[in-house]
């Protein structure tokens, strides 16, 4: 039998990640089947069980596929001369999750499973955790670029902050479908004066 490439793997598992993701858009993660998965995906069930042990494997892997993504961007702002303001990091950030709505939408049943689901939850606090961290090394370079004194205390106090106007974006979507960047983007400058 012929060996599998590892890009024709890796497409493989983001082919069943966004089975999954758009699955549970529509049914929640509760109401989500493997059965659901295997269907949506049109790969057999012993691929799919290849690939993950189970329903609550490809939630994590989705969960981490939009926020490392999200990561990745965070450090790409923080090497641009000049680093961009918060309120246009947080345009493009969020801007940046390939079909938002859906994406947004998926994130919220995920996000609400891991209240209840011990490992999830320790998955997605691992996965928030690290895009605490590149969103530190992003306000670092801010911050920095801004003539604070203390760049890393600055960053390390306001990064729960600077998510929060990220997740609620996340969530003004979800609940709202599609919502004005730019307006939500100037609310953010008006709310805290210019970041200065």
């Amino acid at each position: 039998m012929p060996r599998i490439s590892d890009a024709r793997r890796a497409a493989q598992r983001e082919k069943i990640v966004h089975a999954l993701l758009a699955t549970v858009t529509e049914k929640g993660v509760a109401d989500t089947s493997m059965a659901d998965v295997i269907e949506r995906s049109g790969l057999s069930a012993g691929a799919i069980y290849g690939y993950f042990a189970s329903k609550d494997e490809i939630l994590i892997a989705a969960a981490r596929v939009v926020v490392q993504d999200r990561a990745a961007n965070f450090a790409e702002l923080a090497e641009r001369d000049p680093v961009p303001p918060p309120s246009r990091a947080v345009s493009e950030v969020a801007g940046s999750l390939p079909d938002v709505t859906r994406n947004a939408r998926a994130m919220m049943q995920i996000w609400g499973q891991a209240m209840t689901h011990d490992v999830l939850s320790t998955w997605t606090g691992q996965i928030v955790d690290n895009l605490l961290e590149a969103i530190q090394v992003y306000l670092r370079a801010w911050f920095a670029q801004a003539g604070r004194v203390d760049p890393d205390d600055a960053a390390q106090r306001s990064a729960p902050a600077f998510l929060a106007f990220v997740q609620g974006y996340i969530v003004q979507t979800a609940l709202r479908g599609e919502v004005d960047m730019e307006a939500y983007v100037e609310g953010i400058d008006t709310l805290v004066g210019g970041w200065g």
